[in-house]
């Protein structure tokens, strides 16, 4: 289910990944004919801001389907096949075991135990995850037509040129993500727990009301928390971008506040809907299967006595 999901929405994923970046040079989105910059020694083509494009996600599609042909829109998916299942397998298997522990030394159940659960399976998950994403956003930003990078070469360039550093360029932004992670859970397990308490009954075997709960809970958080954490998206894809010459990107804050100053609230939220496309349906079907899971050990634990 999560291959083919992943398959399925790997083009909204370049799209947005695409849209965060400062420049594609082999689209022109905004105008038909690129900006033309006098200088002294002649006439210079600039390739336009990918941000400033104001087309849909269908535009954006035909775009590159007609620049870098049908195949790439699915550029870097074998790194994300490769790191989804670890990466979700690591946070909820730390966020259990966290929320296990914490629910027995603070108030059970509480935004606290929620926060700081989040916050250690987010860490421990980009952590250790952070290389194949590296890889897979440089693989998205790769405009070639063909002749295209495999994951494998695509690491011995990023080792080549950056050495290890390389592989862990963005993760000041993902730690700074992890406050999404933990804003959606807090957000989810809020919701949740009101929807609950507003139903005419309760009963401990679940029915279609803890689904349609678990729906509108997981979509509602998700919608929320990427709302308001966004921008640090933009910011981890900037730093991940490959730089002929010097890195226009250095730190989390240094390129939070360039966007800003050049390109506003738009350069900040570049591919937001893409990306909200894409991530709401995942994260309802993530945390369904995660309630099933639970609910199943728990029922497992109870009959076992």
């Amino acid at each position: 289910g999560a291959t083919a999901g992943a398959l399925l929405t790997a083009p909204l994923e370049i799209i947005k990944t695409r849209l965060q970046a400062s420049r594609v040079p082999h689209m022109q989105l905004a105008v038909s004919q690129p900006t033309v910059i006098s200088l002294a020694g002649g006439n210079v083509t600039q390739a336009l801001p990918f941000s400033q494009g104001k087309q849909g996600v269908v535009m954006h599609l035909r775009l590159i389907v007609q620049n870098e042909g049908l195949r790439a829109l699915w550029k870097g998916i074998g790194p994300y096949l490769i790191g989804v299942a670890p990466a979700r397998s690591v946070y909820f298997a730390t966020y259990a075991t966290s929320k296990k522990y914490f629910n027995s030394k603070l108030k059970p159940e509480s935004s606290v135990v929620h926060m700081l659960s989040a916050s250690i399976g987010g860490a421990v998950a980009v952590t250790s995850t952070c290389p194949i994403w590296v890889i897979k956003t440089r693989l998205q930003l790769d405009t070639k037509r063909t002749n295209f990078k495999s994951g494998l070469l695509c690491a011995k360039n990023i080792y080549a040129t950056d050495g290890i550093r390389g592989f862990y360029r963005g993760l000041s932004a993902s730690y700074v993500g992890i406050g999404e992670t933990v804003l959606q859970f807090v957000i989810y397990e809020r919701l949740k727990k009101t929807l609950k308490q507003n139903r005419d009954s309760f009963t401990q075997q679940k029915s279609y009301k803890d689904f349609t709960e678990c729906i509108i809970a997981a979509a509602g958080s998700k919608f929320i928390a990427s709302g308001l954490t966004y921008p640090h998206e933009v910011v981890r894809t900037r730093l991940r971008e490959k730089f002929d010459g010097p890195r226009q990107y250095r730190s989390f804050v240094q390129t939070l506040l360039k966007v800003w100053r050049e390109e506003g609230r738009p350069g900040l939220y570049g591919g937001m809907n893409a990306h909200l496309i894409r991530v709401i349906p995942n994260t309802v079907s993530m945390m369904l299967v995660y309630e099933l899971v639970v609910y199943a050990i728990s029922n497992r634990d109870i009959t076992s006595y």
